[in-house]
């Protein structure tokens, strides 16, 4: 008998021992990745792309919402009919204007919100809140919280549908265009801020 052919018994052992170890590492390797219970959040990003689609509604709806906040500003202007009456144009167009503003603004933040979206994803609890984003506060013409998000729960954790289950917040009246009247507060109290 040659040599080699004496050591091929123990190497074919010593070969399929590796073999054996190196399946199990792999069998635990992939265990330990296995995805566990769905604890993603995928919040984060339903804020960015509800903030980049609505954003563009808000600056549509600019000329509504403009009109709103003037109507609500006339108590704080003045008593005077004749000076109330003079406000309406200018007011109107100004508030106009920053309502649309706002849209523009919200909607760049929604873009800049995509990446911690995606990044934050996979981990639980660990949104951006949903006040970062200051451009969509107000009292919205239209907030409605949508179905797909809660019913089945799991649907807004599958990427390409994720976008079907935001809410709609549409239309936000701006808390720095309506003025502030004798015992308001301050647009830029934090009480005012969260009180959307």
């Amino acid at each position: 008998m040659t040599r080699s052919a004496r050591k091929s018994p123990m190497r074919s052992d010593r070969t399929r021992r590796h073999r054996i170890v190196g399946g199990l590492a792999a069998v635990m390797l992939l265990a330990g990745l296995a995805p566990g219970p769905a604890i993603a959040s995928p919040d984060t990003l339903r804020l960015a792309i509800e903030d980049m689609t609505f954003g563009s509604v808000d600056i549509a709806a600019s000329p509504v919402t403009g009109g709103i906040a003037t109507a609500r500003n006339l108590d704080a202007v003045s008593d005077n009919a004749f000076v109330q009456g003079a406000y309406v144009f200018p007011g109107w167009l100004g508030l106009t204007f920053l309502q649309a503003t706002q849209g523009v603004l919200r909607v760049l933040v929604g873009a800049l919100e995509v990446v911690p979206g995606i990044v934050l994803f996979p981990f639980p609890d660990a949104d951006l809140p949903e006040g970062f984003n200051v451009f969509r506060r107000g009292d919205a013409l239209v907030d409605a919280r949508n179905p797909l998000a809660e019913n089945p729960a799991w649907l807004p954790y599958v990427l390409p549908i994720t976008a079907f289950t935001i809410d709609a917040r549409i239309a936000p009246v701006s808390p720095w265009a309506v003025y502030a009247g004798p015992g308001d507060s301050d647009p830029d109290d934090t009480s005012v801020a969260a009180g959307w």
